[in-house]
């Protein structure tokens, strides 16, 4: 294990590990499996159902579902995952949604679920910049500090990218646009070692309503059209010197581009 790639930000408050080789694989879906079948998985299952329908009564979609866990669980949930096994159960079953190529708003998706997914996720904001006005219900480790991310038993140099603090990811989600609506340690109650869980709903954009974070000056040089918020620039609205612009835009560097079907830098690095 090198403990030499990872870096800890003490001013944000986060650690990020550069992961090379993950193993999303037939044994990654099999292991899904025997975590399913664990004491405490009916428990933690049914207050993440519980959590999920405090605040959402329609479609969820559950983002990185493994095998499938939480639909067995709720009702009206669907299920995404790169782990080859998952997407032939989930389509098997019908469940399966691709989160890029599909619409959220056209789907009806009410909340979409992270349950133990966001440290394995090497851009984050990329991701959160797809959701418009859903809630969000994230579930991952939280650490007090460097030391505690390296002796902690979720220090795994083959699937976590990041280690947050509460303080860091609370200010990941607030930088891409959405509001804490609460935080539970209901997890740990269960029997998960410094497992957190949140509750995000993204904030609206004051002027042009759409769901978005805070807005700042526009600089016509700087930024083109692909910066203005998508329901402008659905509507072929270009920026002005005087407009205003949508703040994910700015500190994103990086986009899921459906065409490529990948992540693409703006900057075109």
């Amino acid at each position: 294990m090198n403990n030499d790639l990872f870096k800890w930000d003490d001013n944000k408050k986060v650690g990020f590990y550069p992961v090379k080789d993950t193993w999303y694989n037939d044994r990654y879906f099999e292991a899904s499996v025997e975590n399913s079948k664990s004491p405490i998985a009916k428990e933690l299952n049914e207050f993440r159902r519980t959590i999920i329908n405090k605040y959402v009564k329609g479609k969820v979609l559950d983002f990185g579902s493994g095998c499938g866990a939480l639909l067995d669980y709720r009702d009206n949930t669907l299920g995404y995952d790169i782990c080859p096994k998952s997407v032939k159960m989930l389509k098997a079953k019908g469940l399966f949604y691709d989160f890029y190529l599909n619409d959220l708003d056209k789907e009806k998706i009410e909340g979409i679920s992270f349950f133990d997914v966001i440290e394995h996720i090497q851009y984050p904001k990329a991701i959160l910049s797809c959701v418009n006005g859903q809630y969000i219900f994230a579930s991952l480790p939280i650490f007090r500090d460097k030391n505690h991310a390296l002796g902690s038993k979720h220090f795994k140099i083959n699937e976590h990218f990041w280690y947050f603090t509460d303080y860091s990811f609370i200010n990941l989600m607030e930088s891409c646009g959405f509001n804490l609506i609460e935080r539970s340690d209901e997890e740990i109650k269960i029997g998960r070692e410094d497992i957190y869980t949140y509750v995000f709903k993204k904030a609206l954009c004051g002027s042009c309503l759409w769901c978005s974070p805070p807005r700042l000056p526009a600089d016509k040089k700087k930024y083109s059209k692909d910066y203005i918020c998508l329901e402008r620039r659905n509507k072929e609205i270009r920026i002005k010197k005087t407009d205003i612009i949508c703040q994910y835009y700015v500190n994103i560097d990086k986009y899921w581009d459906p065409d490529k079907k990948a992540f693409v830098s703006r900057t075109g690095d």
